[in-house]
């Protein structure tokens, strides 16, 4: 973490809005953000999380974990409580900062509060991946661009994963300032090698398979590698591991694939 960014945050009270984390990479963000050791002296971090996520993000003396089961009903209920409550919670605790993970602001801002989004999903931006998905999910994913647009607009501060995020995010709307910040691992979370559960070489994809994840796609080049000459050269035999939540639609799709 850059540590000039951080010395503004001394001393300061910041709002996390973590609601929308419920699983993956969502939550290992909200993991790594909050770590004891990034954060700045006499910052006081609260966030929200998902009712489902409790006991799944990080605690310690610097953070305020806060619940509403009303925000954990859906994304209705996480709108109206984003807006018709967030702003005013905001206010009369006197927080200085509302970072938004999920990019999300609500329409009302009160005080000197500043804003800092964060762009983490590209396919509101792919409208040929977005073409690929059931006509609901299409939908609700056109209407999540349109406040994702407004937000970026509207915030102090928007953190994209990457140059090319940035830079194509910033064609649609004017935004205030913006910076590029890397998604990764911590270089403190490399363990010891486990040994394998398998007795077998192979390469492992980990991410729950929804549509816009491409494993039908991940299928195919694989099948592809296989005919080639790269692969020939191997010594032995290597097989594809997906890893994650299967329990989906999508999910039996790719079985079947």
């Amino acid at each position: 973490t850059d540590v000039e960014p951080m010395k503004e945050l001394v001393n300061k009270k910041v709002f996390i809005n973590g609601v929308s984390a419920r699983q993956g990479g969502g939550l290992n963000y909200l993991n790594q953000l909050i770590k004891k050791d990034y954060l700045p002296p006499n910052l006081t971090v609260s966030i929200i999380v998902h009712e489902g996520s409790v006991g799944k993000v990080l605690t310690h003396s610097g953070i305020n974990v806060i619940r509403s089961s009303f925000a954990s009903g859906g994304l209705l209920n996480r709108f109206i409580w984003e807006n018709l409550y967030l702003p005013f919670y905001l206010y009369f605790n006197n927080f200085d900062y509302v970072l938004l993970p999920a990019g999300i602001r609500p329409f009302l801002r009160l005080g000197k509060l500043r804003i800092i989004s964060v762009s983490q999903n590209m396919l509101l931006f792919d409208e040929r991946e977005l073409q690929k998905l059931p006509i609901i999910s299409k939908w609700k994913f056109k209407l999540l661009k349109i406040l994702q647009i407004y937000t970026f607009k509207n915030s102090d501060l928007v953190i994209f994963i990457s140059h090319f995020a940035k830079n194509k995010i910033e064609k649609y709307t004017k935004i205030v300032k913006s910076i590029a910040i890397h998604h990764g691992v911590d270089s403190c979370n490399a363990k010891t090698p486990v040994k394998s559960p398998f007795d077998f070489s192979y390469v492992l994809y980990v991410s729950h398979l929804f549509d816009y994840k491409g494993h039908i796609e991940v299928l195919e080049s694989w099948a592809m590698f296989k005919k080639s000459d790269s692969y020939r050269n191997y010594k032995e035999e290597l097989k594809l591991v997906f890893l994650g939540d299967n329990k989906t639609r999508y999910g039996a799709k790719v079985k079947q694939h």
